[in-house]
């Protein structure tokens, strides 16, 4: 039985939405630029959207 857990170039996609979401977090919580963390949660959104695609499509 051959078994795919995930499809090729999700891991990249995954480390980039965790490390945008941690940005988000920092950006939000210690610093007040808030267009910083509307570019660090625009970055995790794409990414996210984009894994569901290639999730989903594959």
């Amino acid at each position: 039985m051959d078994r795919e857990i995930l499809p090729p170039g999700s891991l990249v996609l995954l480390s980039l939405i965790s490390i945008s979401g941690l940005m988000t977090w920092w950006t939000n919580n210690f610093t007040k630029r808030t267009d910083l963390v509307k570019i660090f949660a625009t970055v995790g959104i794409a990414s996210m959207i984009s894994l569901l695609v290639l999730v989903f499509v594959d």
